[in-house]
């Protein structure tokens, strides 16, 4: 058994464990198959400042990074009625559109896949180990870099057949120190020095996706938007990152990646 496995059969276990009631004793403890992951993963985590359990959710999160790397990326959506709204928040009007077209009422909760439906945050990692293995026919790269106060993206995508699908690019931010009300576990309160990350800031795209037909050949998208901030605090480029990613209806996301933003051009 690889380290991977072993880690992920840990953790796998864990989550089990805090769902013991629902799952016959003689089957807590079947060992973790070995996951390899042959695609990657979008994991869109609803949450809000005022909701003390989210923090669990991020813990999830981020043993789910730390294991996978790269083939789960996470994106943290603020709002809802634990949301606290811009400026002051992080819940942006874009970001509170997403809770509306979902219906999300309850918190922390999470969509895998852009599928159109929530996942309660105690699955995620069934849902994940579920999905990881099968591999993607998509292929993509993305670049994205400042000019002024305008961020610049460049998207490459394929497929090994045409289809239809849509595109949507997001812009994402890591280290925003802010409230955050603790579960009771933790002795509850608010940490107001709080770090946030993979926080949604708005939409690089349209914020309802763009339509593109994959095929074989690599096309090249580009995009562009402001970074002119509402926030109370202005964007910080170090920790800027675009989350790229294409999805159909019927099968969810077939590709995402997440590419750090460059300070300025390089070529």
């Amino acid at each position: 058994m690889n380290k991977i496995t072993t880690i992920l059969s840990l953790l796998l276990t864990g989550l089990l464990l805090t769902a013991c009631d629902k799952i016959d004793e003689d089957e807590r403890y079947t060992p973790a198959p070995s996951y390899t992951p042959a695609r990657s993963i979008l994991i869109e985590d609803y949450t809000g400042q005022k909701c003390a359990n989210c923090p669990f959710a991020t813990n999830t999160l981020h043993s789910l990074t730390e294991y996978f790397g790269d083939s789960v990326v996470c994106v943290a959506i603020h709002g809802g009625s634990f949301g606290v709204n811009e400026p002051n928040g992080l819940a942006t009007a874009e970001a509170r559109s997403y809770y509306e077209k979902l219906n999300i009422n309850s918190q922390p909760i999470g969509v895998i896949n852009h599928r159109g439906f929530t996942t309660n945050f105690e699955n995620w990692t069934k849902e994940v180990c579920n999905l990881i293995t099968t591999p993607s026919t998509v292929s993509m790269s993305a670049r994205a870099w400042v000019e002024g106060d305008e961020l610049k993206v460049s998207v490459n995508s394929s497929a090994s057949d045409e289809m239809d699908a849509i595109m949507k690019v997001w812009l994402t931010e890591d280290g925003l120190v802010a409230n955050q009300n603790l579960p009771v576990e933790w002795g509850g309160g608010t940490d107001k020095n709080y770090t946030h990350n993979h926080v949604y800031r708005k939409s690089v795209a349209d914020v309802e996706g763009v339509k593109v037909q994959l095929s074989p050949e690599s096309v090249k998208r580009e995009f562009s938007c402001s970074l002119k901030s509402t926030y109370k605090m202005p964007y910080n480029v170090a920790n800027l990152y675009v989350v790229a990613f294409v999805y159909t209806e019927k099968d969810g996301v077939l590709k995402v990646l997440r590419q750090k933003v460059e300070a300025s051009v390089t070529e």
